[in-house]
């Protein structure tokens, strides 16, 4: 029996003998990676910041192994920098500056590993970001609800939604009356909530600085009695002529163009960015049930078209005057989502949820009707749910998994439960961690899910054997979806989204939730091209519920006579994701492959010692010709290096061995899949 006395100290009994020795000195080492940004455009300089933190003794001799990859673990960029001493209870940080490529859509994962003179790894971490030509492809969008007078953590709020991989942020109610957007006091007050004027601009500043956009909240007819005042004529009314009324606060006013509205509110959104700095400008309206009926100089108004044209000419002003501004327009209860989806310049097709769009199913119908009124826009979707975790990730998995946005997050740790946002309540602990792998999931595989070169494919593409499945959410059942990347895009790939609808027996999005029924071997059977099915590079999968966005590589059947490969899932909590990735025709991307396979092996959290013989056996066959049988070397590692049943580890050496295509290395291949089993 041993036991730890003060420094390095141990004493072992053994019987009635007592030894004591110095025990090794204490190695502990924390490692925190960030990037300056939480994403980037094109040709646009990366900050990445390493922070070595020393918690045990002092440490000398060290290297920081730094690099880049895509998102299934490909290397873009390698260097290591030289650290000479650290003290005890010392730290360093070390910044990389990386000029991110020149791409539409992509993201990257950056990792440091800190290493010691022997050469092991005392310490790794990493972080995701993206770079996008336009954000509005990917509008991970956020809040802030309150602008207090009071000292307030703004710094610390925004790190925790860079945390979330937030990029945009929606303003509420940050002025003092509508229709007024360029506020002079510096202090004043909205429904009661009082308002710094400082305060607003210090949360757009530290925003934009993370590399998230500031946009401000306001409404498309809604005047604050001020200017009715002043005037009246602006109004709509009813029938009788009595003008229409927000709930007897606001009144309702005409933003057709012939209205003298439409040009008085676009000017005060030029004003309010040339003042505050904003981004962009969101855009609110309350719902068809309002303006039923209005009318103007005793005339019908068409609030469809009056809706059209202002959107479309406050766009095009503000782009005039501030060509990076950007305008989202809020289809409140789907209204009108065609004619706004279709023709409108709205950046993005933001719907606001309410009955009768109810169930799990009516979700996913906005999602897919607001992709098929126009492809190229995002779907975001403010759909207030209770603050209750299985509600929360049912919800979110279903949006993703559909190719959607979910605008929840805000002030920090803050989820939107209502639709006035300053009600918003704070996340759990255990909510906000998983939270954070399931946004940090969508932003490091956005090129496999939101890229405009991604269309859905149909249902009978993937059948599950063993479970029930449906391609709509339906009680009791896994909803699967599959997409593919258009044929000629630079990365071929096919995309399996599952979601667990297991045990769910209310399949209303707003219900208070239990936690589906796990699944487990989850067979899945899927229909490849007949030109791509020997071009399968790796079957990975993403489970954001086990704490992580890494990629898994699984095992896999090809059965080339029907065109169709067979995996099996370990198990599904909530939400997965497999990617199939096709290699090029080169066999120099086969080999790229191998080698980000092997370094990700080395890096695994499985066991060490079958990750460094994996990753030792695969640096030997490295001077093997580069063919499919040397790739499926590499592929195997990580499940070596995970792999504690023996019988499987044979199985899967056999395969692999079977799998070449030069028969010439079957012989070599089995020689080194048994030794890695064999230790």
């Amino acid at each position: 029996m041993a036991m730890v006395i003060g420094l390095g100290l141990a004493v072992v009994s053994v019987g009635a003998l007592a030894l004591t020795w110095m025990s090794p000195p204490a190695r502990r080492v924390e490692i925190e990676v960030t990037s300056d940004k939480v994403t980037y455009r094109p040709a646009e300089n990366a900050r990445i910041t390493v922070d070595v933190r020393n918690l045990g003794d002092a440490l000398s001799n060290l290297s920081l192994e730094f690099e880049i990859t895509d998102p299934l673990g490909s290397p873009i960029h390698s260097e290591n920098v030289g650290i000479a001493a650290i003290e005890k209870g010392g730290s360093r940080r070390i910044q990389v500056d990386w000029r991110t490529p020149t791409v539409n859509l992509s993201a990257f994962v950056s990792i440091a590993t800190l290493v010691d003179a022997k050469g092991d790894a005392m310490a790794s971490d990493y972080c995701v970001f993206d770079v996008a030509k336009n954000w509005t492809l990917v509008p991970r969008y956020g809040f802030f609800a309150i602008f207090p007078p009071w000292s307030e953590d703004v710094e610390g709020k925004v790190e925790q939604m860079a945390s979330f991989h937030i990029n945009c942020i929606q303003f509420y109610d940050w002025f003092e009356l509508h229709g007024i957007y360029t506020p002079t006091s510096p202090d004043y007050a909205i429904l009661n909530k009082q308002i710094s004027r400082d305060k607003v601009v210090e949360k757009i500043l530290a925003a934009q600085e993370r590399g998230m956009k500031a946009m401000a909240y306001t409404a498309i007819y809604a005047a604050a009695e001020q200017i009715y005042r002043i005037h009246p004529e602006w109004a709509l009314t009813d029938a009788s002529g009595k003008p229409l009324r927000f709930v007897d606060w606001l009144y309702l006013v005409n933003p057709d163009r012939a209205s003298g509205w439409h040009d008085y509110l676009i000017g005060q959104f030029l004003d309010s960015i040339g003042m505050f700095g904003w981004d962009g400008i969101h855009l609110d309206q309350y719902g068809q049930d309002w303006t039923k009926g209005a009318r103007w100089n005793s005339s019908p108004v068409n609030m469809e078209g009056a809706f059209l044209a202002f959107v479309n000419d406050a766009a095009s002003s503000m782009r005039e005057a501030y060509p990076e501004s950007r305008l989202i327009f809020n289809l409140v209860n789907a209204w009108p989502y065609e004619t706004i989806a279709k023709r409108s310049m709205s950046d993005a097709t933001y719907v606001e949820v309410w009955p009768p769009w109810d169930s799990y199913a009516d979700i996913q119908a906005l999602i897919r009707l607001g992709k098929t009124y126009n492809a190229k826009k995002a779907v975001i979707l403010a759909a207030y749910t209770p603050n209750q975790l299985p509600t929360i990730l049912l919800l979110d998995a279903l949006i993703f998994s559909n190719q959607g946005f979910h605008i929840e997050l805000g002030e920090g740790s803050g989820i939107l439960v209502d639709p006035y946002f300053p009600l918003y309540q704070t996340l759990s602990e255990e909510a906000a961690s998983a939270l954070r792998t399931y946004y940090e999931t969508i932003t490091r595989y956005e090129s496999y899910i939101y890229d405009p070169d991604v269309e859905r494919l149909p249902a009978d593409t993937v059948e599950v054997l063993n479970y029930r499945w449906s391609s709509t959410p339906r009680s009791g059942e896994i909803l699967v979806i599959p997409y593919c990347k258009q044929r000629g895009a630079d990365e071929e790939a096919l995309t399996i989204h599952l979601v667990n609808f297991l045990g769910i027996e209310n399949m209303a999005w707003k219900a208070t939730q239990v936690q589906p029924n796990e699944a487990s071997n989850v067979q899945v059977r899927v229909k490849i091209p007949a030109d791509l099915i020997g071009r399968i590079e790796g079957i990975f999968v993403v489970d954001p519920d086990k704490g992580s966005s890494d990629p898994v590589p699984l095992l896999y059947e090809v059965d080339s006579a029907d065109s169709v490969v067979g995996f099996k899932l370990p198990s599904l909590k909530y939400w997965s994701m497999v990617i199939v990735k096709f290699s090029s025709l080169d066999n120099k991307g086969i080999q790229s492959r191998s080698d980000s396979v092997a370094s990700v092996a080395q890096k695994s959290d499985c066991d060490p010692h079958h990750a460094n013989k994996g990753a030792s056996r695969y640096q030997e066959a490295k001077g093997m010709p580069t063919t499919r049988g040397a790739y499926e070397i590499g592929r195997c590692l990580i499940v070596v290096s995970c792999c504690h049943d023996k019988d499987s580890l044979s199985s899967f050496a056999s395969d692999a061995c079977q799998a070449s295509q030069d028969s010439t290395l079957i012989g070599n291949n089995y020689d080194l899949m048994s030794g890695l089993g064999g230790g």
